[in-house]
């Protein structure tokens, strides 16, 4: 049976289902389900306000943070174009990228906006700058005054978006030249979602650490773990302390790592001194991983990593290795 749901309509079932319960989490930030559906649809009213019509495309350059949910779902309700731009990569990039994708506005964490300011003038097509976490500069939206402005407006009608519409542009790592463009549509990413919550075995009511950049393989996995009642509790950068300290309090079930931040934790001097007891799933990939290092982890940590291979045009995971007896 064919999926028709768009990326909107799934956050939108979300807040059906689990409204009133916590969803997202970063630091002291806490969104409901409800209040995500609340912002969302505040940010969707300003941005159709501000002239921005289905199919633009909205670059996203943002660090860890709870607004990222509900930007993401107000970008998916208006129909638009999510482009994510990993955080790592040089201005050069973003520059590429956001003149390639031809993207109309960009939304930025403040902690990035010297380097926007920077790129301004580079940038042929994006004509709006959406600032979040900060005061903006002068010329820029920033996020709180704009979704106050949007909560006052009458809420838009909703877009005629069909399924094999793009819901988003990814590029990818460049190894064999320019980062390319991927373009996947809403259905995309709805069997992707019920791939992951399958195969990487997300449970209901998941207590899922983000630890890795949200604008990258991190964010692919926030609508798993809401469409399983669960709660997404975002860190805003990885330092071992921080992540061992939070899977502790938080009492999270899973969390996604690369390899070189397991050997961070496995060598953590303090390792032992953290209840780590509700961590049941630790997926990781996009580098190899040594051997002695794995072994060394499920001797300290149990059998419970599950490694998994993917690439940008088959989001996000084309292998799963079931978790290591």
């Amino acid at each position: 049976m064919m999926i028709r749901a768009t990326v909107g309509e799934l956050y939108d079932r979300c807040v059906r289902d689990y409204g009133s319960r916590v969803a997202v989490t970063c630091g002291q930030t806490q969104f409901t389900y409800d209040d995500l559906a609340g912002r969302a649809a505040a940010l969707h009213a300003a941005l159709h306000d501000l002239g921005i019509r289905p199919k633009e495309r909205i670059a996203f350059l943002m660090a860890n943070c709870a607004e990222y949910v509900f930007c993401e779902y107000a970008v998916a309700k208006a129909g638009a174009t999510r482009v994510p731009l990993a955080v790592l990569l040089a201005p050069d990039d973003h520059i590429y990228m956001m003149n390639f994708a031809r993207c109309t506005t960009l939304v930025y964490h403040v902690k990035f906006v010297e380097r926007v300011l920077a790129m301004q003038p580079k940038l042929e097509t994006v004509q709006r700058f959406i600032c979040i976490g900060g005061a903006p500069p002068e010329g820029h939206l920033g996020l709180d005054a704009l979704m106050a402005h949007g909560a006052r407006l009458d809420t838009p009608s909703e877009p005629d978006i069909d399924p094999e519409d793009i819901a988003g542009i990814y590029f990818t790592g460049g190894t064999t030249g320019r980062p390319k463009g991927v373009m996947l549509s809403h259905r995309a990413w709805a069997y992707t979602y019920l791939i992951e919550m399958l195969e990487f075995g997300v449970g209901w009511n998941e207590r899922f650490v983000f630890a890795t950049p949200l604008t990258h393989a991190g964010g692919c996995l926030i609508l798993p773990v809401l469409l399983r009642g669960g709660r997404c509790i975002v860190i805003d950068h990885f330092e071992p302390d921080l992540l061992l300290a939070t899977i502790g309090e938080e009492k999270a079930t899973a969390t996604l790592l690369v390899p070189t931040m397991i050997y961070m934790l496995l060598d953590h001097p303090k390792l032992g001194d953290y209840d780590l007891s509700s961590l049941r799933n630790v997926l990781y990939g996009a580098s190899v991983i040594a051997p002695e290092r794995l072994e060394q982890a499920i001797e300290r940590l149990g059998p419970i990593f599950t490694q998994f291979f993917g690439q940008t045009e088959a989001p996000m995971a084309l292998t799963a290795l079931p978790r290591h007896m």
